[in-house]
């Protein structure tokens, strides 16, 4: 292998250790493959595990339980909590001008993800300030959108003023107001890697900060006198691309200790790279200038010295500024821009999901994690309506249960109480955040039995008698007398002989029970229940009497509720009809023969004979 090749994969192979700052894909992706000359291959880190340069050492908020917000209060509140945390940002957030103290935080893009604030007045334009005594903050795959350069002494899309530790990677800083991301203040110990500055819109002219073209990204240090308490800002900045629109600050730097690692100038209109002035050591680094204007401008009083080595088309060395102590992996200059201008180069080009994993993606030469397919175990998959099965789904880090191909909604546990047929899948989320969906799990519930009672007759019976009670068809009867089974009373009709509320338990074929309402016996009183002659007889309350039987002319019924009272002769055939509620005399026409007397009064029905002689 070639020795500088061999070198150079020797470094990357030392930054292949596992950072706490936020959960992640781990890998060292060696890509962007290319050949130069007689076969000298290069590659580089795409995705970062921790930063490199003057910001390592930064881990953020660790491995905290990501926060989601989709809104500027959501993430202001959760940027501004205590302790360790670990943000999310979701969607396109359009915001106000946000000046924030943010200690141990790690602020994630998911793809896509932005911050908007297209104010251009000099009160309302920038989108985030980081304040004096802010530390140990990453951010990572964020775009920041801008209105476009307006020179009114305006705000940065991003100012970093006064907070240490920082690393910013993966982002992409798009139109600011007065520059895209500056550092000032107090400000020290920042990395500032694949990252992107562009303009896409036109700049606006006539403002009264004076300057008609104000698209100068990048500012450390605000004055001769701001500078950190070491007396230099020290920056890192790696596989950085200022691409078109970019005017000037490229950065513009005063009392700076920088680092300009494999980052590449390309903006067609710019007047000037790289502007230095007041005590600033500036290392240049396998970097590619291709931008118009100088590459470099001296600015103000003080000394500096610019030193570039592996570039292409640098700035003349001046002094010499000494290389960083720090390992870091560096590759040739041409193969830093086909790195930082591909696809999955410098810009918001990472793989982030809700669970704060972050990853190169498979299309940026990464392995896509995998979930392995979830499983359901359920204490049923069949019971009756008003009962329930129990689902739980194999482990995971999150859950989101579905009921025939739709998700159910607050069904995020890995326990599910299922109470409706259908079929039922979970998708598990896994801590890599990949996610698989089960096979359907079938819950069939079903229907009760209808239970009903009804009396052959009346259910206000006299001592001795009885009363028929029947259920409706079913599998099985369990008949009970105030709450208790009656001993062997199984069939489909009980034969009621006192007084009680009487229920019927029934099972259908699906073994599925349910118990009837209660009817109610009663034993009606002595007084109502004793007999004025031989040929008396029962009717509801009231009592009847049938006489003289038998006659030779005429029969008189005697009855104290309503009756209706129907007489057949021996052959069946219908002689009269009539209702009574007291006596009625009848038969006096009838001829010599047996007649049959049908009475009936409230729910009983009574037959007897009578002899006309």
């Amino acid at each position: 292998m070639n020795k500088n090749v061999y070198t150079l994969l020797s470094s990357v192979s030392k930054w292949e250790s596992f950072s706490n700052s936020f959960k992640v894909t781990t890998f060292t992706l060696l890509m962007f493959m290319f050949t130069i000359g007689s076969n000298i291959s290069f590659g580089q880190t795409y995705l970062f595990t921790a930063p490199q340069g003057y910001g390592a050492g930064t881990t953020g908020g660790g491995n905290a339980t990501p926060t989601v917000v989709t809104t500027q209060s959501a993430f202001e509140t959760a940027v501004k909590a205590s302790g360790k945390a670990v943000i999310i940002v979701s969607g396109k957030i359009s915001c106000t001008y946000m000046s924030l103290l943010i200690n141990d935080k790690t602020i994630l893009g998911l793809p896509g993800a932005r911050l908007i604030n297209l104010d251009q007045t000099k009160g309302g334009s920038g989108i985030l300030n980081i304040k004096e005594g802010s530390s140990n903050l990453i951010i990572r795959n964020l775009i920041f959108e801008g209105p476009g350069a307006y020179d009114v002494d305006g705000r940065d899309l991003l100012t970093v003023d006064g907070a240490t530790k920082v690393w910013v990677d993966h982002c992409e800083f798009q139109d600011g107001c007065d520059g895209n991301y500056d550092h000032k203040g107090l400000t020290d110990n920042v990395t500032v890697s694949w990252c992107k500055f562009i303009y896409l819109k036109p700049a606006k002219s006539g403002g009264p900060g004076g300057a008609n073209d104000h698209r100068f990204s990048n500012l450390v240090g605000s004055s001769d006198k701001d500078m950190p308490a070491d007396k230099q800002y020290s920056i890192t900045w790696q596989y950085c691309w200022w691409a078109q629109g970019c005017v000037e600050r490229m950065t513009r730097a005063r009392n700076a200790q920088l680092h300009m690692l494999n980052c590449y100038w390309s903006s067609t209109v710019a007047n000037v790279a790289l502007g230095l002035g007041g005590a600033t050591d500036c290392f240049v680094e396998n970097s590619t200038f291709a931008n118009s204007g100088d590459k470099y401008r001296y600015y103000n009083n003080g000394t500096v010295n610019l030193t570039t080595t592996g570039c292409t088309a640098p700035p003349a060395n001046l002094g010499s500024a000494p290389s960083p102590s720090y390992t870091r992996e560096a590759i040739s200059a041409s193969a830093a821009v086909t790195a930082v201008t591909s696809a999955c180069g410098a810009g918001a080009t990472l793989t982030v999901n809700t669970l704060g994993s972050v990853s190169a993606g498979s299309s940026c030469g990464g392995t896509t994690p995998t979930c392995a397919t979830p499983t359901i175990s359920a204490s049923t998959k069949s019971f009756c309506a008003g009962g329930s099965a129990t689902l739980t789904a194999s482990s995971g880090s999150s859950y989101q249960w579905i009921k025939d191909g739709s998700n159910i909604s607050g069904a995020t546990s890995q326990t599910y109480i299922a109470t409706a047929s259908g079929s039922y899948t979970v998708k598990v989320t896994c801590s890599n955040g990949a996610s698989a969906t089960s096979t359907a799990t079938m819950i069939t519930v079903n229907a009760l039995p209808t239970a009903t009672i009804t009396a052959g007759g009346t259910t206000a019976i006299c001592t001795g008698s009885s009363v028929t009670l029947s259920a409706n068809s079913n599998s099985s009867y369990v008949w009970k007398k105030d709450g208790t089974a009656i001993t062997a009373a199984t069939s489909q009709t009980y034969s009621a002989t006192t007084a009680g509320a009487y229920t019927v338990t029934v099972t259908n074929a699906n073994n599925c029970t349910i118990t009837s309402a209660a009817t109610t016996v009663t034993i009606k009183s002595s007084t109502q229940c004793v007999p004025l002659a031989d040929n008396d007889s029962f009717i509801g309350n009231g009592i009847l009497a049938l006489f003289p039987n038998p006659s030779n002319h005429n029969f008189k019924l005697s009855t104290t509720v309503s009756s209706l009272v129907i007489v057949y002769n021996s052959e069946g055939q219908l002689v009269e009809s009539f209702k009574t509620d007291s006596e009625k005399t009848f038969g006096n026409e009838y001829k010599a023969g047996m007649y049959l007397v049908k009475i009936t009064t409230d729910n009983q029905i009574t037959t007897l004979k009578i002899t006309k002689e």
